[in-house]
Parts: structure tokens; sequence; C-alpha cells
């Protein structure tokens, strides 16, 4: 449920493949350099899996040094640059490995909606009162 709501309200939302409820989470660190870190590159991470509601399949994006474009607003982080990837193998492959997108169902977060309150604007997806 957690990593599902990284999708819909967090870090992850670039990452979301609509119809596949996709779960994950973001990782951006700075590169490991001579015994150090380097405060100019980074790796961008974001880990997903699919359909939340039985999970079967994950995918991992892994940049290495991702550079900031204007589509990205200059932004080097997992947010802006794995996330995005992993949501668009997912629509790409989901059908194929058998995964059929399907808007009208998804994870139950009824029981996180508290949680909600956290995330500054968030509120329940339509027809999550349903679920």
């Amino acid at each position: 449920q957690l990593l599902r709501l990284v999708c819909l309200y967090g870090t992850g939302r670039k990452g979301d493949a609509p119809g596949y409820r996709v779960g994950g989470k973001t990782g951006t660190a700075e590169a490991a350099s001579n015994g150090g870190y380097d405060h100019h590159r980074n790796v961008a991470t974001f880990v997903a899996a699919f359909p939340m509601d039985a999970p079967r399949y994950v995918v991992l994006a892994m940049l290495d040094s991702p550079e900031g474009t204007r589509e990205t607003g200059g932004w080097k982080t997992a947010a802006w640059n794995a996330a995005p990837v992993v949501g668009r193998v997912i629509a790409r492959t989901g059908s194929i490995l058998g995964v059929m997108p399907d808007a009208r169902r998804d994870v139950d977060i009824s029981d996180l909606r508290p949680m909600l309150t956290l995330v500054a604007g968030a509120t329940p997806p339509s027809g999550a009162e349903e679920q």
C-alpha cells in the first residue's frame, strides 16, 4: 500500500503506468568516488513492482550520472529520470507479460487514508471508496 502511494502521490508519480497499479520507491544518492562522494554526480534509482494488488513483476532502473534536461527542469533525481523509464517499460511490456491494464481496479489504500494528510493536497483517487 505504501509503495502504491509513492506512485500515486509521491516521488514515483512519473513511474506510474495507468491501469497497471504500480508501486515503487525512488532513490537518489551522490556517486561514490575516491573513498568519498562526488557532489556533482549522482546515481538515480527507481524500483517498482506491478500489479500491486497481486505483485508478479519487478522493474529496476539505475542511472549513473543522469543529466538534467529541459523536460526534467534541470533535475537529476530519480523522480525525474529513473521513474519515467520504469513507467514506460511497464506500459510497453505489461500486456506482453499478461497483465492487462484496468483503470477500474487499484490497491485498497483506505486504511492509509490518514497518511494522505501528510501529503500536501493529496486526495484519494476517484472510486477509492468502493474498493
